[in-house]
């Protein structure tokens, strides 16, 4: 047996992965239930796991509308642990590989990371490039998917592991498109779609974008160059080389099965600001973006209005305030986000 697949069955990890899993959340009753047999819960979940048993259930779907629609899928407990204990062990195997200006979902990056070292980069160079890939989560080919995964793991039991969880979802919430070397009927037999709200497709979202990482970070030689999730931007010093780079991205999207997305995927000056991440980036300053205070205002004064009819949770409508609050303290106006949450504490 593969050591990467013993270190993810065993005991001692998957305990640490329903702890972890457990965060925030011990309030909900499948929560409550696994911690309080944890134990035996989590040596039969070992047993099935080890043995080749285990077999991930369905997922509760429910959609959000802001800041854009999408679907959200909310794995069982049980299988929460499963993704916690599959990631906890994988990802230090990829990490050293990913580049540094990959952002999201990775410890000691983020957000406001992110947008620092873009707001650095505007100071030196006058044009930006800024690319969004069409239908990303919908999109990712599974079988390319396990292909780049299998690069690292060479273990087949831990990636039969992570086929079994990508098999439990599949969208055509993606547009069919055809690639080179497709039939009539290729896209219609390839299984796509990541769900939202796994940390596994959290993790793959990375690996999947890797390979453009690479080849603009190693071949191109471009270092102003940042991705976060599926939303990509580079910098340059005219619009002629960043229409280049342009192309050698969507090449390599496409040998991915993806592609750019046609409205969202501009050159422009950054001087204008750079719309990154909720914030617009300046050469000197990060604002935070007109859109985002409206829907800002519109969901405190909900709060309010629930607060005062007694309806809300005020622990919880407390903790969004002050989650938004630290958010909106790394744009280059913190006032503005005190005086949106003033009527609170």
């Amino acid at each position: 047996m593969s050591q990467i697949f013993e270190q993810i069955t065993s005991f001692n990890n998957l305990w640490k992965a329903g702890r972890r899993a457990a965060r925030g959340k011990r309030g909900r009753t499948p929560t409550a239930e696994w911690l309080a047999d944890l134990e035996a819960n989590t040596f039969a979940l070992s047993a099935d796991l080890a043995a080749g048993r285990w077999r991930p259930s369905g997922y509760r779907t429910f959609r959000i509308a802001e800041p854009k629609e999408r679907l959200i899928c909310a794995a069982p407990f049980a299988d929460r642990v499963v993704h916690q204990a599959v990631v906890q062990v994988i990802e230090p195997l990829f990490e050293p590989s990913f580049i540094h200006d990959s952002y999201a979902c990775r410890r000691g990056r983020g957000t406001h990371r992110a947008l620092r070292r873009v707001s650095l980069w505007a100071g030196t160079y006058p044009w930006c490039l800024k690319l969004d890939v069409e239908k990303y989560f919908p999109s990712v080919d599974h079988d390319i998917c396990l292909e780049l995964a299998a690069r690292k793991l060479h273990c087949p039991p831990t990636l039969e592991i992570l086929r079994r969880i990508l098999g439990t979802w599949t969208t055509e919430e993606a547009p069919r498109r055809w690639f080179p070397g497709d039939d009539l009927f290729s896209p219609g037999l390839r299984s796509r779609g990541l769900p939202i709200g796994n940390l596994t497709s959290q993790f793959l979202s990375n690996v999947y974008l890797d390979p453009v990482d690479h080849r603009v970070k190693d071949g191109l030689g471009i270092r102003p160059y940042a991705r976060y999730c599926d939303d990509l931007v580079v910098l340059g010093h005219s619009p002629e080389e960043l229409r280049r780079v342009r192309s050698e991205i969507v090449r390599a999207l496409r040998r991915l099965r993806l592609t750019a997305h046609p409205r969202k995927t501009q050159i422009f000056p950054t001087a204008q600001g750079i719309p990154w991440l909720g914030f617009t980036v300046y050469p000197d300053q990060i604002h935070l973006r007109r859109e985002n205070l409206r829907r800002a205002r519109r969901r405190f004064r909900r709060f309010a209005g629930l607060l005062q009819r007694g309806e809300g949770d005020p622990v919880h409508i407390q903790c969004s305030v002050d989650a938004w609050r630290a958010h909106a303290q790394h744009a280059s106006s913190p006032k503005l986000a005190d005086a949106l949450t003033a009527c609170f504490p």
